[in-house]
């Protein structure tokens, strides 16, 4: 993988299975009865418990499980695509070899899907094992048209010793018709997933002991239509009596939630609840990150604790032990922290930001900067890994971050317009890409950075030939030879190359060539190998074009 990039090794560990978690004996045979078939989808909104059965079944079959958790960040394809490659390596480390440097040259020259998908599908071939691929929290993705493309093409060429599992709060937006009509395509949905009376009961008698009678069971499932987690928070009181509140508590599920969870909190330790708060911030917890964040040394005895107590935690497999908080419990305690003490919640994201940055996990420090409301920082930390982000293909990544900032921090810093217009040209949004490089010029200008100005102008003139105004591309160029005057040779080459180009364009193959030539020296200086070929490859095509055949062979 690109030293760009970094693997998160929770997002790709399998979750052991928790003594509470109760074995649905109907839903995991019928994955073990059509786990031949290409995919088998799980779709169920927030809560029906779809992790908790993929991490039953997992343990139950014979077969190689590979885990990955997607979230938010995964939208980028390259994302995806390093992390479907972890995952996988998890159960055969020499996986993926093809696929890397499908990655690789993606990276320099926009590569193509089909590519991707081919060196993809043939890593898998070569597996000589049957395995299953669990991707959980797919619909943190399915917005991303490029991911949804490479998932439906790896489905429609998958080998037949790959067997895909995906679950989803949504519908995701994949080629189904033709997956059903060759019946290689099953799902489960909310009304497979809702608990019965019959698996409540069962529950609570496998979780605390508790003998729920039959008739109360059966009210227990029809006020919360069987959400597993209205079930799975009651597991974790003793009290029968909250069972018994819990029915009488008609109303939203968020007031059963909210209800079920402070009666939960309230009951801990002072010392207990202060750390269940304080951490919520974090996304995924090990010892060391929490004694970092919470000044403390002992957060490992404080997370065995939880995990003995069922609080809504789970535990990850792994060399070193890595937690996770039920996300609802999570989102109701990150509440709590930040309306009760909103100095420390931001505090807390800031401090959390500077440990993970020296970790080198820069895209968690900036989410958390941005939670904070510490926008400056956030503009620090970004512009600090923005041209590696960029160079690694992750646009989706670097639009994210940019377009998070409120616009006068944007403003205030012009390197993040003229990034985003990077990534604006990139993808084709030209007239946005224009605007973006205004707004970074006027910062530049504004600033007195001759410099940064010319950065602007010589990408400008990329996104202005892209348009076909190319006159106006060779005098944004012909403005960055004048004022750099020689200095800055990376820049001053870029120049060069384009006005070649432009002049390409319009016919001139004389001043062509010598525009190449002189970007093809400057280059050279700046030791820049990969631009020296390719303009040694330009050239050959421009001394093919003007007859001198010999000139074009020494190229």
């Amino acid at each position: 993988m690109p030293e760009t990039s970094t693997v998160m090794i929770t997002k790709v560990l399998l979750p052991r299975k928790q003594p509470a978690l109760l074995h649905r004996q109907r839903l995991v045979d019928f994955i073990h009865e059509h786990i031949v078939r290409k995919l088998i989808l799980v779709s169920a909104s927030a809560g029906y418990g779809k992790t908790s059965l993929l991490v039953d079944f997992a343990h139950d079959t014979d077969l190689p499980v590979c885990w990955y958790s997607v979230d938010e960040a995964d939208r980028d394809l390259r994302v995806f695509l390093e992390y479907l490659i972890a995952s996988i390596r998890q159960q055969f480390p020499d996986f993926g070899r093809r696929t890397e440097s499908a990655l690789t040259t993606m990276a320099k020259a926009n590569g193509q899907l089909k590519t991707l998908v081919s060196a993809l599908v043939n890593d898998i071939h070569d597996i000589p094992d049957y395995f299953v691929v669990i991707i959980d929290d797919y619909h943190f993705v399915d917005e991303s048209q490029e991911v949804n493309t490479l998932v439906d093409d790896l489905l429609r060429y998958l080998p037949e010793n790959c067997h895909l599992i995906i679950s989803s709060r949504t519908l995701p937006p994949l080629t189904f018709s033709r997956l059903i009509a060759r019946q290689e395509s099953v799902g489960l949905g909310t009304a497979d997933l809702r608990f019965t009376a019959a698996e409540i009961q069962t529950l609570l008698k496998q979780a605390h002991n508790l003998d729920v009678p039959a008739e109360q069971a059966e009210e227990l499932a029809r006020e919360s239509e069987g959400w597993i987690t209205a079930i799975l928070l009651t597991t974790h009181t003793i009290w029968q009596g909250l069972v018994r509140s819990m029915v009488q508590a008609r109303g939203a599920g968020g007031q059963m939630y909210d209800y079920l969870a402070d009666n939960v909190f309230e009951r801990q330790s002072p010392e207990i609840q202060r750390f269940l708060r304080d951490s919520s911030i974090l996304k995924e917890m090990s010892p060391t990150l929490c004694d970092a964040l919470l000044d403390s040394r002992h957060s490992l005895e404080m997370l065995r604790l939880i995990e003995k107590r069922n609080l809504f935690i789970s535990r990850l497999e792994g060399d070193e032990p890595w937690y996770r908080y039920h996300h609802l419990f999570q989102r109701f305690l990150q509440e709590k922290l930040r309306l009760e003490e909103p100095e420390k919640f931001n505090a807390l994201h800031c401090r959390a930001a500077e440990v993970l940055q020296r970790m080198g996990n820069h895209e968690e420090a900036i989410r958390h900067y941005v939670e904070a409301g510490a926008y400056a920082e956030a503009a620090r930390a970004i512009q600090q890994v923005a041209e590696a982000t960029f160079k690694a293909g992750r646009w989706d990544t670097l639009a994210g971050w940019i377009d998070s900032l409120p616009d006068e921090i944007v403003r205030s810093n012009p390197e993040l317009p003229w990034f985003r217009a990077r990534v604006y040209t990139e993808v084709g949004q030209l007239s946005r890409a224009l605007a973006s490089f205004d707004l970074a010029r006027t910062g530049f200008q504004r600033r007195g950075d001759k410099v940064g100005v010319s950065r602007v102008l010589v990408r400008r003139a990329i996104a202005l030939r892209f348009a076909g105004r190319v006159e106006e591309a060779i005098k944004d160029c012909q403005a960055v030879v004048s004022d750099l005057d020689g200095h800055h040779p990376s820049t001053l080459a870029m120049a060069h190359k384009n006005l070649g180009t432009c002049y390409w364009m319009q016919g001139d193959l004389h001043k062509c060539t010598a525009e190449l030539e002189k970007a093809l020296h400057l280059y050279e200086r700046c030791h820049d190998d990969y631009n020296v070929a390719l303009i040694h490859t330009d050239l050959s095509v421009v001394h093919w074009a003007l007859g001198n055949l010999a000139r074009a062979d020494l190229e």
